[in-house]
């Protein structure tokens, strides 16, 4: 079953909803005539579930994130952290680029930066990474890539800062991305380096609790992650997007439900729980439907 936008209604009290959809889920609220809820059924809500899909697969793009930005700071002789709403900060870069073909790192999400504040809010355990690549190029322009793979040294505990409700990746979880660096750069104030992984994920007996009940949770798919770093005329910046499907099985004990999320473009998300598809969907249109963000 398939529920789609097609049309913008503007109600009396300015809320702007769009209308249509493939069929009644049983009511529960949601854009217009597209409603989530469960009829009959007597699991979690469609709310619930992707929202614990929702934080399982952002527990795992951050620790990629982490991992990717980290592997990038090392590079351009960047200090890197994450503010506490997740997004990457770079600072203080070198005067030049330094790369090594292979190379292992220890990252302590539990660390703190120079000026004693957490270096990695809202997460804590040990990341440890591996990666073996080729180089070429030059100082001024040239591309690097690595095969990475990261495993979780400990349990790898994200918390999120807006609810409360922790995702964990069980210790010695793994998995692996194909990485490409590229570099053009004219002198140490105005360089740019883009990073392109193509990122494969599996990982079983994730723990979600959101404070009053626990799941156990599945996640399986891929992601295309590509961040740019680029100093003009010394102002540092970046930006970052992600494309790919990552499938959620959340399993509360007593029923087993499946969630695929799909990021298909800027600002474009195809959300399908169990049979039944919503999509595509806004980033505000997922907050007013399910109240998450992905």
């Amino acid at each position: 079953m398939r529920a789609s936008l097609r049309s913008l209604v503007v109600f009396a009290a300015s809320l702007a909803t769009l209308a249509g959809c493939g069929g009644d889920t049983g009511g529960g609220g949601g854009l217009g005539g597209m409603s989530v809820g469960g009829g009959s059924y007597s699991g979690p809500s469609q709310v619930l579930l992707v929202q614990q899909a929702s934080n399982a697969g952002r527990a795992v793009d951050q620790a990629t994130q982490i991992a990717n930005d980290v592997i990038v700071g090392n590079a351009t002789g960047s200090s890197t952290s994450t503010a506490p709403g997740g997004a990457s900060v770079f600072q203080s870069p070198a005067y030049s680029f330094s790369f090594s073909s292979s190379f292992s790192l220890t990252i302590d999400l539990d660390a703190t930066n120079a000026a004693g504040n957490d270096r990695f809010p809202n997460a804590t355990g040990v990341i440890d990474l591996t990666a073996e690549g080729t180089i070429d190029g030059t100082l001024a322009s040239g591309s690097a890539t690595y095969g990475i793979v990261v495993t979780a040294g400990t349990d790898l505990v994200f918390t999120n800062p807006e609810t409360g409700a922790t995702a964990t990746i069980p210790q010695d979880s793994f998995w692996s991305w194909m990485l490409t660096l590229t570099w053009s750069r004219t002198d140490s104030m105005n360089w740019s380096m883009v990073s392109t992984a193509e990122v494969a994920v599996q990982i079983s007996g994730m723990v979600l609790d959101d404070g009053s009940t626990t799941f156990t949770v599945d996640v399986d798919g891929s992601r295309t992650v590509v961040c740019t770093l680029e100093r003009v005329d010394g102002e540092l910046s970046h930006s970052r997007t992600i494309e790919g499907t990552l499938t959620v099985v959340v399993d509360d004990g007593t029923t087993v439900n499946t969630v695929v999320i799909e990021i298909a473009g800027f600002n474009q998300f195809m959300v399908t729980i169990n049979d039944e598809e919503f999509g595509p969907l806004t980033a505000a249109e997922v907050r007013e439907l399910f109240d998450t963000e992905f």
